[in-house]
C-alpha cells in the first residue's frame, strides 16, 4: 500500500471498518471498479499477482502492511517490528530488507 492508502487504511480503521474489508477495498474491491478482477487483484490460479508477504497478521494489525513496519512499545522496550519480509514480482522472491539496504548502499554512494 502506498502512503495515501495508508492513511485511509487508518482512517479507515479509526472509523470502525474491519481490517479485512480495508484490505479487500485495496486489492479485490479496486480490481473490480476497474473491471479486471478476472485478471487480478487477489490470489487464485490463472491471476496476475504481485505479492508483499509480512511476517504479521495484518488485520490484526494494519501497520504490519507498511513497507518498513512500525514501532511497538511493550515491556521489552522500542522496536521496530512488522514490514514487508518478501516482495514476490513476476514470480521472484526478492528479500525486501536485504533490497532496502541496498537502495540506501547506491543512494550513499550516488550522494557522496
Amino acid at each position: 500500500m502506498g502512503l495515501q492508502r495508508h492513511a485511509g487504511a487508518g482512517a479507515a480503521a479509526r472509523g470502525g471498518t474491519a481490517p479485512l474489508e480495508i484490505v479487500r477495498a485495496a486489492t479485490l474491491a479496486g480490481a473490480e471498479l476497474l473491471g479486471i478482477a478476472g485478471e487480478v487483484g487477489s490470489v487464485e490460479a490463472g491471476k496476475l499477482a504481485d505479492l508483499a508477504v509480512v511476517r504479521e497478521d495484518p488485520l490484526a494489525n494494519l501497520k504490519t502492511l507498511n513497507g518498513l513496519g512500525h514501532l511497538r512499545a511493550d515491556a521489552e522496550g522500542v522496536r521496530r517490528v512488522g514490514g514487508v519480509a518478501y516482495t514476490v514480482k513476476g514470480g521472484i522472491v526478492y528479500d525486501a530488507p536485504a533490497l532496502l539496504a541496498r537502495a540506501k548502499e547506491r543512494a550513499a554512494r550516488s550522494a557522496g
